[in-house]
């Protein structure tokens, strides 16, 4: 946001550039001076306010900015204070990513002043609380009163439990929310989401419904395109980055519908993947606590997931082998979340199959598909139709493993959600002349006429009905 003082001025920021191909020298220079002007009026300005503590770049960036009102238009782009805006945090994200492209010196600088966590912060998803209070407080006393609060939310739509929200604002009973109340107390509520958890059920309603109406995609773009320029070729801005958590937060901007901000967050990722899967498998061993390896697994599956070339690249870090350890161990979280590593992995890949099947994960995957834990049990199912369907080596490993007969037995089950999916594999058995008597033999032909008889989902019925047709001139042979 420092930064984002100077440059947000008309005609004086520069559009963000892609971390290669860049003519960045002149901009760097002129942004530079700028920064470092910048930083020193701010600092006098907030000297002059009463405000003792300088602005160091991490606070600048994490801060909320808005503007104070004054005369003299040269002291315009200076005299800011924070408080909210996201278009402030994505100039000042964009101005870094140009000042540490290919620049040591600068990434350095970058580095010692704080950026690293200030800018992974801005991956997460935020509201401008900041920006909020000060719509809201419409006198601008510095507080806002009860009918400011219901006027400010009804004009963003939302009306429900009005007295509840006050209640949990006004922390003090003093008649005002002022803006350590507002700010603070939502940013918690949001933490608490984040963790899975809420602190009150109406703030959090209300969190939930204030950040599904901002669009943050701009911040994510520059914020990551600063990580992925701050990262090249710079072995302690790997280091730190890593350390800051910005690998999880990169993943999940992957899942973004803005092709730009999956753009600047793939390339952050790539300077990251390897040294940060390698601590992933390293937290795998047998020497670890099972919840560590449990939160290991987790990150792998996460990362196999986002595209061909970070699959790649857990495959290289030698994730295959700890990861098949680890579905030995008898805890189902391990057993769940090593095998859904594992099934990523292969995805629309013969080589890692190759790799998968041959490090002896099949056994253990078959094994799964009558556990007693859901999810286990669905990822056995994957798994497995995905080695089913694959090379005849793992067609045949499944079958070694006793798969046939398994999949009969979820067809008897009570688990009606999966017998499709049953149905499917074992018919994609019995096309292979070699496991078509097995197939009959392990009483699948019963299966299916119990599930047309007696099944309660009627396109299952059909489904077993369909396939006791396919199989019945097979059974004749």
């Amino acid at each position: 946001a420092a930064v984002a003082a100077v440059l947000a001025a008309p005609g004086t920021a520069p559009e963000p550039e892609e971390p290669k191909g860049r003519s960045v020298s002149k901009t760097r220079k002129t942004t530079v001076k700028r920064l470092s002007s910048f930083l020193e009026r701010s600092n006098s300005k907030a000297r002059m306010m009463g405000n003792p503590e300088d602005l160091s770049l991490e606070e600048a960036i994490l801060g909320d900015l808005q503007v104070i009102d004054v005369s003299e238009p040269s002291l315009r782009e200076v005299c800011y204070f924070r408080t909210g805006t996201r278009l402030a945090q994505t100039f000042a994200a964009g101005a870094l990513k140009n000042l540490v492209f290919d620049d040591p010196m600068h990434q350095e600088t970058v580095l010692n002043e704080g950026g690293v966590s200030a800018l992974v912060d801005l991956l997460s998803g935020k509201v401008p609380f900041g920006e909020l209070f000060s719509k809201m407080d419409q006198d601008s006393s510095g507080g806002i009163e009860d009918a400011e609060l219901r006027a400010g939310l009804a004009r963003l739509g939302w009306y429900e439990h009005l007295d509840e929200i006050w209640y949990e604002l006004d922390k003090d009973k003093s008649g005002d929310i002022t803006f350590a109340e507002f700010v603070d107390r939502l940013n918690a509520e949001k933490q608490a989401q984040q963790e899975g958890r809420y602190l009150s059920l109406v703030v959090s309603q209300l969190v939930t419904f204030l950040s599904n109406l901002f669009d943050n995609s701009l911040v994510y773009e520059q914020a990551a395109g600063a990580l992925w320029s701050l990262c090249v070729k710079n072995a302690d801005a790997v280091d730190e980055v890593i350390e800051a958590g910005a690998v999880p937060a990169l993943m999940d901007l992957m899942q973004s519908t803005a092709i730009e901000v999956k753009e600047q967050a793939n390339g952050a990722l790539r300077q990251l993947a390897p040294q940060w899967c390698c601590q992933q498998v390293a937290r795998l061993g047998f020497d670890q606590l099972d919840s560590e390896r449990v939160a290991a697994a987790k990150m792998l599956r996460q990362l196999a997931a986002v595209n061909a070339e970070h699959r790649k690249t857990v495959v290289d870090a030698g994730a295959v082998e700890p990861l098949v350890a680890l579905m030995q161990s008898a805890s189902p979280a391990c057993l769940e979340h090593a095998m859904a590593a594992l099934t990523n992995i292969m995805f629309k890949s013969t080589e890692h199959e190759k790799i998968v099947v041959q490090a002896g994960a099949v056994p253990s995957m078959v094994r799964g598909l009558l556990s007693k834990v859901k999810a286990v049990q669905v990822g056995a199912m994957r798994a497995t139709k995905m080695c089913i369907q694959g090379d005849p080596i793992s067609q045949r490993k499944v079958v070694d493993a006793g798969g046939i007969d398994l999949l009969v037995a979820v067809l008897k089950s009570d688990t009606e959600s999966l017998h499709q999916k049953a149905i499917g594999m074992l018919l994609t058995l019995a096309n292979a002349q070699e496991y078509r008597k097995q197939v009959l033999k392990a009483g699948l032909q019963q299966a299916l006429l119990e599930i047309s008889t007696a099944g309660e989902d009627e396109a299952i019925r059909r489904c077993a009905e369909d396939a006791m047709e396919i199989l019945e001139p097979t059974q004749q042979q």
